[in-house]
């Protein structure tokens, strides 16, 4: 129906109008709970490219992420307890109640709390035909401690964000002595330039490219240092010797990869490039006799490198491997 035919309804077809919308849109929200709960299953969003259901809401459906986080939230609660979905259909929970309900559940499962299902679709009773603040109220009359602030990200400048964080009382003290053992550097540092100099640091330790690029340096200092005492081989095996280490080898994968996962979507091309959960993929799998050489080796993601795993061996043999969070190569190299 156009603008223009809506503008002549009279009053009471344009009520009867509207409401009829709204119970297909509330039909329509649980149609698409259930095929995201589909493409979960299926695991479709490796094959479009994407690291998790998360990014590919965002990126392939073009939600906002708030608007994702709440579909894969009820999607969650609806898979583990069928029965919501009628309410969710009728309109008596809603999507941010459902995601409020899914977020509560993942409080107390961090904390060793769990809820039993019957408890679960308990407290979904209390949630119906009530606002966001009366859910949240609700929520938190449950708990017996106050629940902390979300953290937050806000965008304030072009160059800048601000972080909201919540941090224990001991966390503030090692960061205050943190802050005395760079005071060399820096006298009167602020909790930004701390941050700052703490990632700097953390990613020299911890970024591959870096470790070896510092091991690459080292050997080279201890190469020159002996390089007047040692005496050529030259009885050596000259082909033996020209073979590339494995660690260079791998040092040349995590630079030709960029850090980032390597898989590309066959149809449109896209690349994942997720840095989160990098592991080393051989192509043909070092099981049925994939060598470790350059060309067979590759950075994926453990959500790609899981997908890889099964395009390869089958859902039905990996499933057991993926239920225990089963890792098929080191994250990172030594």
């Amino acid at each position: 129906m156009t603008k223009v035919e809506i503008v002549k309804l009279s009053n009471s077809d344009l009520v009867s109008g509207l409401k009829l919308r709204v119970s297909q849109e509330k039909e329509l929200v649980t149609q698409v709970i259930y095929f995201l709960a589909e493409v979960q299953k299926r695991r479709l969003f490796f094959e479009y490219g994407y690291s998790s259901l998360f990014q590919f809401c965002m990126k392939e459906l073009g939600y906002t992420e708030a608007e994702s986080q709440l579909r894969i939230n009820a999607m969650r609660v609806i898979l583990e307890i069928p029965e919501v979905k009628d309410k969710l259909a009728c309109g008596s929970l809603s999507l941010t109640s459902l995601s409020q309900a899914q977020s509560y559940f993942r409080e107390k499962d961090k904390s060793n709390n769990s809820l039993q299902k019957s408890e679960k679709l308990c407290i979904l009773e209390r949630l119906e035909n009530k606002s966001t603040r009366e859910c949240e109220r609700e929520l938190i009359g449950l708990s017996p401690q106050k629940p902390l602030p979300k953290e937050k990200t806000r965008i304030i400048t072009e160059t800048h964000v601000q972080v909201t964080l919540n941090i224990s009382n001991e966390v503030v003290v090692k960061l205050e002595r943190l802050k005395s053992l760079l005071s060399h550097k820096n006298s009167n540092m602020t909790q930004s330039e701390l941050i700052e100099e703490l990632a700097d640091m953390a990613l020299q330790k911890l970024s591959p490219t870096a470790k070896f690029n510092n091991k690459a340096k080292s050997a080279e200092i201890e190469a020159t240092k002996s390089a007047d005492k040692v005496t050529p081989n030259k009885s050596q095996d000259s082909k033996h010797a020209s073979l590339p280490s494995k660690r260079s080898v791998i040092r040349e994968v995590w630079i030709r990869d960029q850090e980032r996962c390597s898989y590309v979507d066959p149809k449109t091309q896209k690349r994942c490039e997720s840095q989160y959960k990098l592991e080393l993929d051989h192509i043909h799998p070092k099981a049925l006799g994939g060598p470790e050489t350059k060309d067979n080796l590759r950075l994926l993601c453990k959500a790609h490198n899981q997908w890889a795993a099964i395009q390869i061996f089958g859902h039905k043999k990996m499933e057991k491997y993926l239920n225990r969070g089963f890792v098929k190569s080191k994250i990172q190299p030594q």
